[in-house]
């Protein structure tokens, strides 16, 4: 964590926990093969951008098989906007790439989300656009829609799960 910034990174590998309560960052990066464990019910809001890289996993629990834990424990809410993400270097507000995992609620109403290279997501996505680029699958937890903040009321309106 660098207070002056008030971002969180973590670096290749790194391991970080937050437990249950509720977090203020500016951006939340994963480098490759980093994992966020989380052993509660978290609430983070960013600024920023959200952002994993090859093999990150974000929602595990602290199990060695990185069994991810339900959607519904962890939500994301980012006020960043596309002209934010440019001005931080990145070209998404938020970015789950190269067969990252994630579990959790993701809310970036006004900035473009991505998903790339395949992975999974277990819970949702909602922002301005979302794109997935390389076949992401997406897992739908239906107890997200009881999740408390500005995302909730959000109904799936179709579905399709292809095999």
């Amino acid at each position: 964590y660098n207070p002056t910034t008030h971002d969180l990174k973590l670096g290749t590998g790194a391991k970080v926990q937050l437990s249950a309560g509720t977090y203020y960052f500016r951006n939340l990066t994963l480098d490759e093969t980093a994992k966020l464990v989380i052993t509660g019910n978290v609430t983070i809001y960013l600024t920023g951008v959200f952002k994993t890289a090859t093999a990150a996993q974000a929602n595990v629990d602290s199990s060695p098989q990185s069994k991810f834990n339900a959607p519904s424990e962890m939500a994301i809410y980012s006020s960043c906007s596309d002209a934010t993400a440019a001005s931080l270097g990145y070209t998404y507000c938020a970015d789950v790439d190269g067969g990252s995992g994630f579990s959790g609620a993701v809310y970036v109403p006004n900035g473009n989300i991505r998903t790339d290279h395949g992975g999974n997501v277990y819970g949702s996505m909602i922002g301005g656009s979302v794109s997935n680029d390389s076949g992401t699958n997406f897992h739908y937890d239906e107890a997200l829609a009881n999740l408390p903040g500005p995302g909730n009321g959000v109904k799936i309106t179709g579905w399709r799960q292809v095999f």
